[in-house]
């Protein structure tokens, strides 16, 4: 007997009479096994087609699971992108705010803390809505936006921006803290009004948003921002000024009237008093003849240079210092040892300060080695060294930018460097520290000046400064201009050749002393030395910005680069801008 429903197709389930469904995932198909199922719920093999929809439902649940976990994993990839090129986004503009969004809670920090010239400057100019401002540096105190001239863009908006460019360094407040809190009170600089220098340039610095030589704990009594922000008096600074004050060195009365015999007004003139008949020169005794063989040379290259008419044109920096300014190395040629040292030199003692806590590997990698601050001069002895110089081949004025930041910081920071290095070549030894000093020439276009840095008491170090000399264009002031410059660097030569005597002389001590003293030579340190030592403070390392490049994936899978600004701590500069690099 054949079964019910022979115009199935072959290979359908189930068996005996009643209704026989094919299992066919097409829709419309499913449809019609619907009917068949409502019309056959009662028939004896409904168990059967009951079996075969749960098995049908599981299927469907099944492919609908998976459906939901496919979206599911490119939502949550598209929101990572998403939120990954905002969080990029929110990084590449978190120095772009608008005063609008920020100005209440800014205005409470600024009420609070900032000071007077800083409110001045920011009523003068914050006001104008949609203003954007470059936020500042974190620092423990105050985030206040940054301050400067205005400038109008094409749409009509006032900006607000740092007439500094953006590669100004940020100074690295937990150093500075740590260098403040190692001090002792009692071996700190007080004032006859009672001021403590220390604590005075500290609570300064903490405030300051750019580094300043407060950071270093070096004072300058010439910084009018000591006077326009209230933090010392005009008594106060001069008597920093004036306090243990070191004079320039004597001159022999035969080399001045020597120097002096040079006073003329005309290149005939000059070159008559060149090459007159001296007695060095038929018996040269370079011990006792130096000095005034070495005026003569310099009146004569100079004279060239009046000859040729080049003083009065516009020259690089390079031309400067081979044509003009090569006179002050030549000065040094009678030290022995002594070398300056030109070409961008390293600054052995800025590198030694910045490499100070270089370890070898262990849970890190070993660290590249940082080199020094460049200089235009450098002036060493083997590996002690005395002075440097900066040179710029033009003069802009004494409020120039270049100038203002080579004498307010990088040069400063260079001799508290080498300040520090003949410090500890005479073992901090309180006598002598107080006797030492570091010289550093600015030279802009033709006008020079003479730096010298030094600590008269506590922990601080001062900077003194000369007049700004200059080489004039024309021979007719030679006589008034040029003798003082000459003078000045015979002067800074005589410095240095002090300060190699008093880092090189041994100490006056007893036979008993100088036997422990021999025996304490090998140890690590010597307990038993009777000298009051003093531990300067270093200068501040520099916080440097640097670039760095993300690379995201977008939608199509093409990488998208995105320039971000990183704060990193070098050894590292300055400068500068710092002039910082690592070998």
């Amino acid at each position: 007997m054949q079964p019910e429903y022979t115009d199935y197709p072959a290979g359908t389930a189930g068996s005996g009479k009643g209704p026989v469904l094919v299992v066919i995932v097409d829709s419309v198909v499913n449809q019609i096994n619907l009917l068949f199922f409502f019309f056959y719920k009662d028939s004896k093999n409904s168990k059967i087609i009951e079996s075969f929809w749960e098995i049908h439902a599981k299927r469907e649940n099944a492919l609908m699971k998976s459906k939901l976990r496919e979206e599911k994993v490119k939502t949550r990839m598209l929101v990572a992108e998403t939120e990954a090129i905002a969080k990029v986004r929110e990084l590449q503009a978190e120095q772009r705010l608008t005063v609008r969004s920020e100005m209440t809670e800014q205005m409470k920090l600024y009420a609070a803390s900032a000071t007077k010239i800083t409110k001045l400057l920011l009523d003068q100019s914050i006001g104008t809505e949609g203003t954007e401002v470059k936020t500042p540096p974190s620092s423990p105190t105050i985030a206040m936006p940054r301050v400067g001239r205005t400038r109008h863009s094409k749409s009509g908006e006032t900006d607000i921006c740092s007439e500094e460019s953006d590669s100004i360094s940020e100074p690295d407040y937990e150093s500075f803290t740590r260098a403040y809190n190692g001090m002792k009170n009692d071996k700190k600089w007080v004032l006859s009004t009672g001021t403590i220098v220390e604590d005075a340039l500290y609570n300064f610095g903490i405030k300051c948003m750019h580094e300043h030589l407060s950071h270093s704990f070096v004072i300058d009594p010439d910084d009018e921002n000591y006077l326009n922000e209230g933090i010392f008096t005009q008594h106060e600074l001069e008597e920093i000024r004036g306090f243990q004050k070191k004079v320039l060195p004597p001159v022999p009365q035969d080399l001045l009237l020597y120097l002096d015999s040079f006073r003329t007004r005309t290149t005939a003139d000059l070159r008559r008093l060149v090459f007159r008949q001296e007695a060095m020169d038929q018996n040269f005794d370079r011990h006792e003849d130096f000095d005034r063989d070495w005026i003569r040379n310099t009146v004569y290259n100079l004279l060239r240079e009046y000859e040729a008419d080049s003083l009065t044109k516009e020259h690089l920096e390079l031309w400067l210092l081979i044509h003009v300014w090569s006179f002050i190395d030549k000065a040094f040629e009678n030290i022995s040892g002594i070398e300056a040292v030109r070409g961008e030199s390293c600054c052995l003692a800025s590198s030694a300060r910045k490499n100070e806590k270089r370890t070898v590997a262990a849970l890190i990698t070993l660290k590249r080695k940082m080199l020094g601050r460049r200089g235009d001069l450098i002036i060493r002895k083997i590996s002690t060294e005395y002075g440097c110089a900066e040179a710029g081949k033009l003069f802009q004025g004494e409020k120039g930018t270049k100038l203002l930041c080579e004498k307010g910081l990088k040069t400063p920071k260079m001799l508290k460097d080498i300040f520090n290095s003949l410090c500890a070549a005479v073992d901090r030894d309180e006598q002598k520290v107080r006797k030492l000093e570091s010289i550093g020439f600015l030279h802009a276009g033709l006008k020079m000046s003479l730096l010298r840095l030094d600590s008269p008491a506590g922990y601080t170090c001062r900077i003194s400064r000369s007049k700004l000399l200059e080489i004039p264009s024309q021979v007719a002031e030679f006589s008034s201009k040029v003798l003082p410059v000459i003078l000045l660097a015979w002067r800074a030569k005589t410095i240095v050749a002090e300060m190699i005597r008093l880092v090189e002389e041994e100490n006056e001590l007893d036979e008993k002393d100088r036997l422990q003293h021999l025996l304490d030579s090998c140890e690590t340190s010597s307990a038993s030395s009777k000298r009051v030592k003093v531990d300067l403070p270093s200068a501040l390392n520099t916080l440097q910005k640097r670039r760095k490049k993300i690379l995201l994936t977008g939608q199509l899978g093409r990488p998208v680069p995105l320039k971000l600004k990183a704060r990193e701590v070098s050894g590292s500069n300055e400068d500068e801008s710092d002039g910082d690099d690592s070998v």
